[in-house]
Formats: C-alpha cells, sequence, structure tokens
C-alpha cells in the first residue's frame, strides 16, 4: 500500500472517528441533578437496583446517575457540617 493511500485511510478514520463523537453527543440523554432530585423524592430509600433500572428506563448512564447522588450527598454533608 503507497504513503498516499495509507494517509487517506487515516483521515477517514478519524473522520468516522469525530462523526461517532458527534453522534452520540446528539443522542445522549443526561441525567440531571434535577432528574435525580426527582427520582430521590419519589424513592427516599432506594436499592442500588432501582436507582440502575430507574436510570436505565430513562436512557440515563448509571455511572453519571451514580456520579450526581454521590456529589449531592457529598454537598449534604458538609452543609451539615457548616450549619
Amino acid at each position: 500500500m503507497n504513503n498516499n493511500r495509507k494517509k487517506s485511510m487515516m483521515e477517514n478514520r478519524k473522520i468516522a472517528s469525530r462523526i461517532v463523537n458527534i453522534a452520540k453527543k446528539l443522542v445522549s440523554n443526561d441525567a440531571t441533578v434535577d432528574d435525580v432530585i426527582g427520582f430521590l423524592d419519589d424513592n427516599p430509600k432506594p436499592s442500588d437496583k432501582k436507582l440502575h433500572e430507574w436510570a436505565e428506563k430513562n436512557g440515563f448512564e448509571t455511572h453519571q446517575v451514580e456520579e450526581i447522588v454521590y456529589t449531592l450527598a457529598i454537598k449534604f454533608v458538609k452543609e451539615s457540617k457548616n450549619g
């Protein structure tokens, strides 16, 4: 394979990768803090399984939802210590 063909293939792969990343951003369904707070209001003592089921049902990434829950918990603890 000649150098021009190799360069062309590498460029095509880069372009394809960018397109995939853009497409993922367009179809992603990011959970918000308000979404998670609403879930926790409705489910004050949810199991990990129930949280994951809710996230998946709503098209959210479970790791993202967990990160929001941990962030809320940390803020609560810090405010409790200061209050």
